[in-house]
């Protein structure tokens, strides 16, 4: 009877404990302001149209329709900022090569899927938003011990546009928390999925931890995003239920699944589109 109750014990101890994890903060009212828009996926980008994702000419479009932009900073080998999804320039260039092992010099001669499209700097995508009067939702990818220098000079960046209005995310927890430590005001959201397919730099059991929120309490994130796909995960479910967490879904594909988005109040990250 008495190894009952100290099983009882230890299970209602790590249920509170981990309930207690999975909180978010409250109260951000740059996020309200966030959730009016929708948010094209690396741009208005199209393969039909040669428009390369992550592209100027996709940033530009999406402003040009009144959208805000998700979009991803990698820092290159000697510090620089750069947007583009993949870690590896594999994908979108054709050159077996990882973006952190590059110099700027070398970035800027690379062209996206076979276009006259230069992957983008990270100062040339702000001023199209920031003129534009429209936000971005930018994702920080990982750069591991070079984590505190990726916020850093993301942070430095945006000082240089004092209104544009923006938040910032990342799979890595980690990164979220140097966010949270360098600057408090700022709009704070943990990506998360079930990582059937493991994002850049991000290892078992890591995934297991971001998977179930269990990370929450060092980023203490103004928003979850998480795949549509998969938004009936326990752990977004309890986010939603206990705390009334605010969530963005990526990434919408068709007008059915905006729909649904739109009725869960929640932000909308989109593709082949147009919401």
């Amino acid at each position: 009877m008495t190894a009952i109750l100290v099983i009882l014990f230890i299970l209602v101890l790590a249920t509170g404990l981990y309930l207690l994890m999975i909180g978010g903060r409250f109260g951000n009212p740059t996020l309200q302001r966030l959730k009016r828009y929708y948010y094209a996926h690396r741009g208005l980008h199209s393969k039909e149209n040669g428009i390369p994702e992550n592209s100027l000419t996709a940033f530009r479009l999406a402003a040009e329709n009144g959208y805000g932009a998700e979009l991803d900073v990698h820092l290159s080998k000697d510090g620089k900022l750069f947007v583009m999804h993949d870690e590896s320039l594999a994908r979108m260039t054709g050159i077996n090569a990882n973006i952190c092992d590059l110099n700027a010099s070398q970035l800027e001669r690379i062209y996206l899927s076979g276009t006259k499209e230069p992957i983008p700097y990270f100062e040339e995508v702000l001023p199209i938003f920031a003129e534009a009067r429209l936000p971005l939702m930018i994702e920080l990818k990982p750069a591991g011990k070079r984590n505190r220098e990726l916020v850093e000079k993301v942070l430095e960046a945006l000082r240089e546009y004092p209104n544009l209005l923006f938040c910032l995310e990342s799979f890595d927890p980690i990164v979220m928390w140097y966010v949270r430590r360098l600057d408090k005001s700022i709009v704070r959201g943990q990506l998360s999925s079930d990582f059937r397919r493991k994002p850049e730099k991000l290892k078992f059991p890591l995934t297991f931890l971001v998977k179930n929120l269990m990370f929450n309490f060092l980023s203490r994130p103004d928003f979850i995003s998480y795949s549509f796909k998969y938004r009936k995960a326990l752990a977004l479910r309890l986010c939603k239920k206990l705390y009334d967490v605010e969530i963005a879904y990526w990434t919408i594909r068709t007008m059915p699944q905006a729909r649904q988005a739109i009725r869960e109040e929640s932000l909308v990250i989109f593709e082949r589109i147009l919401p």
